[in-house]
């Protein structure tokens, strides 16, 4: 662990075939380094594997990956898109946050959760590419981002506590039918969002969701809107003949019109 940490005049790093592992903090707050080309044979990325590299802007990843560490890639800087290979099964917390350059990610369609933190603070992101199979984004995933139109996947059942929260450029919202509960707070603080559009019949259900540990169980935590402070004039478009079940719930306070 730690091999190649604090080398501050590393630049570039081609790491061979053959290698499977980069463990924790090996390149951890190499202030210099600016590019990785990981080769086929990696499966493993360790925590802050490549934390603090604050000039890294470009790094190659190949199919072969399946586990991304927590804190990994945080307060990477420089870098402004990044593709994570189609072979990755999880990332962990924090992984890419605090990227303040990130604009672009791509996601491999088999994630089927996005955990806490993950992108929290990556303020330019705005443009991801949504796994077709994501049923889960947890606490916090997206916070302080950079959002403007989101419009969030066919498969999506849970949206976690604070998940958008504090997206200022975020200013139309389209959910999914298949959302079935939406945690505390989730798009509370997106004081430009003014149009939100969900298409279910019933409202979904307002829930504290934390992690994959309380999805769904109906926690002891009580509920709170998860559209609080947005913006004074916002609208929720919902299907003809639903308007009243969603006068009725959490899920619509925080609106100046239902429609």
């Amino acid at each position: 662990m730690g091999a190649f940490s604090l080398c501050y005049k590393l630049k570039s790093m081609v790491i061979p075939e053959g290698v499977e592992m980069i463990f924790d903090d090996c390149f951890l707050e190499c202030g210099d380094l600016e590019y990785v080309s990981l080769p086929s044979t990696i499966n493993y990325i360790g925590e802050h594997a490549f934390a603090l590299c604050r000039k890294l802007m470009k790094i190659e990843m190949h199919e072969g990956i399946e586990h991304i560490d927590p804190y990994a890639f945080k307060s990477i800087g420089s870098i402004e898109e990044i593709v994570i290979p189609e072979s990755v099964r999880s990332i962990g917390e924090y992984a890419l946050c605090d990227n303040r350059f990130l604009h672009t990610a791509i996601l491999p369609n088999r994630l089927a959760v996005i955990v806490n933190n993950v992108f929290e603070d990556c303020n330019r992101l705005s443009d991801v590419r949504w796994p077709s199979e994501l049923a889960m984004i947890f606490q916090e995933a997206f916070k302080s981002c950079g959002f403007t139109t989101l419009a969030l996947p066919c498969k999506l059942e849970a949206i976690g506590n604070e998940a958008f929260f504090g997206n200022l450029s975020l200013t139309k919202l389209i959910l999914p039918e298949s959302l079935e509960s939406i945690g505390n707070a989730a798009f509370a603080g997106c004081e430009n969002l003014r149009e939100v559009y969900c298409p279910r019949q019933t409202p979904p259900e307002v829930q504290f969701i934390h992690s994959m540990a309380n999805a769904g169980s109906g926690a002891a935590n009580a509920p709170q809107p998860p559209f609080d402070k947005i913006a004074a004039d916002a609208v929720l478009y919902v299907p003809i003949g639903t308007k009243s079940l969603y006068e009725a719930s959490m899920f619509a306070k925080g609106f100046a019109e239902i429609r």
